[in-house]
């Protein structure tokens, strides 16, 4: 066996600690970091309640993975973009349910003014009644 064959291995372990300390894996652990919580978010404000919001979910825990596949295979650029896709549908999927959230909310403000125009409409031709009994006021 050869010395070049015997350093191989060892040559290749400092490779893998010297990558494991590079920025770039910093920079993976902080977008992985900011992934993982903006799923958590989605998850938190139960995407999963929403069609659509959690079809992107779905998305977002499938590219997170994908990206950890792919970091751990050595291809960081495809992974980052990954994890970058994997945020911004873990976003969307939260936009969306505060949407739903919101639109309901939305909904309810309107039934309520609805029922409040009508009360006091209702109240106002209730007056005009009371007052064309032939009694007229004075100014």
């Amino acid at each position: 066996m050869s010395t070049t064959t015997c350093l191989m291995p060892k040559m290749a372990l400092i490779v893998a600690l010297g990558a494991a300390c590079s920025p770039q894996a910093d920079s993976f652990s902080r977008n992985l970091r900011k992934s993982e919580g903006a799923l958590q978010c989605a998850k938190a404000a139960q995407a999963e309640a929403s069609p659509l919001a959690a079809l992107h979910l779905h998305l977002a825990q499938e590219q997170l993975l994908e990206a950890k596949r792919l970091y751990q295979a050595g291809k960081l650029q495809q992974a980052q973009s990954l994890l970058s896709r994997a945020e911004v549908d873990a976003q969307l999927a939260l936009a969306l349910v505060q949407e739903v959230a919101a639109r309901a909310e939305a909904d309810e403000l309107t039934d309520r003014l609805v029922d409040l125009h009508a009360h006091v409409k209702g109240s106002a031709t209730a007056e005009d009644d009371s007052t064309s009994d032939g009694d007229e006021v004075a100014p």
